[in-house]
């Protein structure tokens, strides 16, 4: 990895940018499993993902969740967000930071296919082989321009240094993506399960702290 390159935790400031970024990955990198339930198609429905995630960051934040960019001097390179199942999302975070966005969170809703959340809520639902408590992995994404470097196998890495500094057993993640599959299964990961077939299968995956 680039020397230059450092890794902290989300600071306010950055939420926008993160949002950003992490619209981007799913824009460019969302698996055929995942993609079918939300379809980015237009500006507003773009506008209205970022601030999806600018919702989730702020609510995660306040949590203590934790929240892990790579940084090249200033500029944002790449980002981890972690979901700690120890700590709890207070509703009125939520509620505030939908509030605060809700005009452009409603150029998103007609993207998206409602009539696929049940099955897709059965092929992301958490193993029971995983074992608990974890850090679940929601997002890994690079800036393209910063891809092939190294960033995220180092905040992979530093977010399991982060599930162990909380005493968690492991870090789970899933993917649609079997590339990336790979990329887990060289730096340690094992698959559970994998869910669905063919371009629409999720992986679901572990690794163990220590």
């Amino acid at each position: 990895m680039n020397g230059t390159i450092h890794i902290r935790s989300l600071n306010k400031d950055d939420i926008h940018c993160v949002a950003v970024i992490a619209a981007a990955a799913y824009c460019r990198d969302g698996s055929a499993a995942l993609l079918p339930l939300l379809r980015v198609q237009n500006a507003g429905a773009l506008n209205g993902l970022r601030a999806a995630f600018e919702v989730r960051l702020a609510a995660y934040q306040l949590a203590g969740h934790p929240i892990r960019c790579a940084f090249d001097g200033s500029r944002l390179a790449g980002v981890a967000v972690y979901h700690n199942g120890e700590k709890r999302l207070p509703v009125l975070s939520w509620a505030d930071q939908i509030l605060q966005r809700l005009p452009r969170l409603a150029g998103l809703l007609p993207c998206v296919h409602w009539r696929r959340f049940p099955e897709m809520a059965r092929l992301i639902k958490a193993p029971v082989t995983a074992a608990a408590p974890y850090l679940f992995l929601e997002t890994l994404a690079v800036v393209p321009g910063y891809q092939g470097q190294g960033i995220r196998a180092a905040l992979l890495e530093d977010g399991m240094d982060q599930a162990a500094a909380a005493d968690l057993r492991g870090m789970y993640l899933y993917t649609g993506d079997q590339p990336k599959a790979s990329f887990y299964r060289e730096r340690g990961f094992r698959t559970l399960e994998v869910r669905g077939a063919g371009a629409a299968a999720i992986y679901h995956m572990y690794r163990f702290t220590g």
